[in-house]
């Protein structure tokens, strides 16, 4: 399984129009936006959701479920400052995840990288639920878990951090 960055972002304007463009062809040539080209569209719809609520510094916890090692898996809260992850602590000791591990519990912009590479590598399952204000990514299921081990990610709504 590769690896996701939570640093920067690889969508531009010109990528996000080009997506668009290329989902809304294929809807008003009469195919049913279904698959890999329905999750397109809801993924561009949830990060122009993100980008407007203009959130690039918040906490928020997101869990990994996996059939892998502990410091792999399980809820972690993610502190994110101008966009890039500046901490991931485990919530009940509150002590940094070891720098190997961090990787694995991403910005939200993180999770949309994962999402768009599930859908350009087109996996056998994905199912994403989005949340409707902010866009951020509430569930993410790749895979099977009873046949590949699959992978889940939750998350919480981010909370803006202070401003000062």
């Amino acid at each position: 399984m590769r690896r996701f960055s939570s640093r920067g972002s690889k969508w531009g304007p010109s990528v996000e129009a080009l997506v668009m463009g290329t989902a809304l062809a294929l809807c008003l040539s009469g195919c049913d936006a279904t698959g890999p080209e329905a999750g397109r569209v809801r993924l561009i719809q949830a990060m122009r959701r993100w980008n407007a609520a203009d959130l690039t510094s918040y906490t928020y916890r997101v869990t990994r479920s996996c059939e892998c090692l502990r410091e792999s898996s399980g809820q972690r809260e993610v502190r994110v400052v101008g966009g890039v992850v500046e901490s991931v602590i485990w919530p009940e000791s509150l002590t940094p995840v070891g720098p190997e591990y961090v990787h694995l519990f991403p910005s939200v912009k993180g999770l949309f990288e994962i999402i768009d590479e599930a859908i350009r590598d087109e996996t056998d399952r994905l199912k994403v639920h989005y949340d409707p204000t902010t866009g951020t990514p509430l569930r993410i299921e790749i895979g099977h878990p009873e046949v590949d081990a699959g992978v889940t990610y939750t998350s919480t709504v981010p909370e803006p951090l202070p401003s000062g």
